[in-house]
């Protein structure tokens, strides 16, 4: 048997930290943003409940992970055991404790035992010690941020949200954290609903059916992607209607709810500012072209007089699980990193945890108008795939100057690829939210589980 320990200190009583590990999809939440895993499902308690995953390893390999708990002391400790998974023995013990300074330490405690020969299991063993070492780290820092962010709150008023858009990259990340902070989310869907966590909302119809309970809060992230395919009409028709046409029917959807919301939020875009070149907060003007004009019109139809609402221009999302980040680690990690134009163009970024955390902050404090969610330190886009390509160990050799961008990307080479956007988060930062990734590098270390 192989043992593998990590331990850090944290700023909170035993007790906070033990009932973190016991709320409701926290689970979901430690989960690496690198790790392709589904969870299948939940454990109902730490005490004696199963959990069962589903884990891809690469295309066409991948297999179910059920655990057991069980050695529940409160907290003390818990462990889950490997019912079925890829190790011939799997034990993972949760340790908690005390210092004298009123701070609490974790100690994951892992015993394993691979599924291959006395041979391969040497160099098998260290590529299991690696991952696991990241894995820790990544789920550690998580686990110390939730609860600063927790005891930072001002409420402890729970909510009842809908979120339209719940099984988008954003949509799947917030729904999992405004749960486990003890919200009721349901997922407003197209489809005629089929789980009890499920409103159907008929576009047609202009309605919202099954629901359960009183709505307090509705937030719209649903949009078809907007870099991902050429922009041919088709593409952009579809863009076009998933945004302003279905805002706008969401919205006299709300409008024939018996109860009023206390709060909207809408998602929109910081290509609502356009190709600029200046320094652009929230009342920056509107840009021109295609994206900026859809932004407006998306804006428009979600602004109404019945309920405080709330715009959210948010940035380029970094996460491996979508979005730029993934694409750019697709070409990087083949050394195929490249400078697009002259790579000066400022990107504007937000991690995850920072969107999430902020689209929290603003339903907490119920903050309403524009705000742009972004980090407060822009890059330019040279910056960006050099700053990936350092951390990953790899070396970027293409440079497509702006027409070969253009040629093989259209309108959306020029609107977003090649698009300056220095956006700052004026509004968030005058509201005391503090951002936890605020520059890209240590963003990165996080993101990619690299050491810095």
């Amino acid at each position: 048997m192989s043992k593998f320990e990590y331990t850090s200190e944290f700023e909170c009583s035993v007790v906070e930290l033990f009932s973190y590990h016991e709320r409701k999809a926290v689970v979901n939440r430690l989960i690496p943003p690198w790790d392709d895993v589904v969870v299948l499902r939940e454990p109902q308690n730490l005490i004696d409940s199963d959990a069962e995953f589903l884990v891809t390893l690469a295309p066409l390999v991948c297999f179910r992970w059920i655990s057991k708990h069980c050695d529940y002391v409160k907290n003390k400790q818990f462990k889950d055991i490997q019912i079925t998974g890829p190790f011939r023995r799997w034990e993972h013990t949760h340790l908690f404790g005390s210092n004298k300074d009123g701070k609490s330490y974790l100690t994951d405690s892992i015993e394993f035992e691979p599924l291959f020969s006395s041979i391969s299991s040497i160099f098998t063993e260290k590529l299991i010690r690696e991952k696991l070492r990241k894995t820790f780290s990544y789920r550690h820092t998580i686990t110390k941020n939730d609860i600063d962010f927790i005891k930072k709150q001002h409420t402890d008023k729970q909510f009842v949200i809908g979120i339209a858009g719940s099984s988008g990259v954003i949509g799947r990340e917030l729904t999992s954290f405004l749960r486990l902070l003890g919200h009721t989310v349901y997922k407003i869907v197209r489809k005629t609903a089929k789980q009890r966590d499920e409103i159907f909302f008929n576009l047609e119809k202009e309605e919202l059916t099954n629901i359960p309970e009183h709505l307090d809060i509705v937030i719209n992230l649903a949009g078809e992607p907007i870099s991902e395919g050429l922009w041919t009409d088709k593409k952009l028709q579809a863009i076009y209607d998933s945004r302003v046409v279905f805002t706008s029917k969401l919205i006299q959807a709300i409008k024939k709810l018996e109860k009023p919301l206390s709060h909207y939020i809408n998602a929109s875009a910081i290509g609502y500012y356009g190709d600029r070149r200046e320094r652009l907060s929230e009342d920056g003007s509107k840009g021109d072209g295609f994206i900026a004009d859809l932004c407006q019109k998306w804006e428009q139809v979600a602004k109404n007089d019945l309920f405080p609402t709330t715009i959210l221009r948010i940035g380029v999302v970094l996460t491996p699980r979508g979005g730029a980040l993934k694409q750019f680690l697709k070409f990087v990690n083949l050394n195929l990193g490249a400078t697009l134009g002259d790579g000066n163009q400022y990107i504007s970024w937000i991690t995850m945890d920072d969107l999430i955390y902020g689209i929290t902050h603003i339903i907490h404090n119920r903050l309403e108008g524009v705000f742009n969610m972004v980090s407060p330190s822009p890059v330019t886009q040279k910056e960006m795939v050099d700053t990936i390509s350092n951390k990953l160990k790899k070396v970027r050799i293409l440079n497509l100057n702006r027409k070969t961008v253009e040629l093989i990307y259209g309108r959306l080479g020029k609107e977003v690829l090649l698009a300056n956007n220095y956006v700052i988060p004026d509004r968030l930062n005058l509201s005391n939210y503090k951002f936890y990734f605020p520059y890209l590098t240590s963003a990165l270390d996080h993101l990619l589980g690299s050491d810095g």
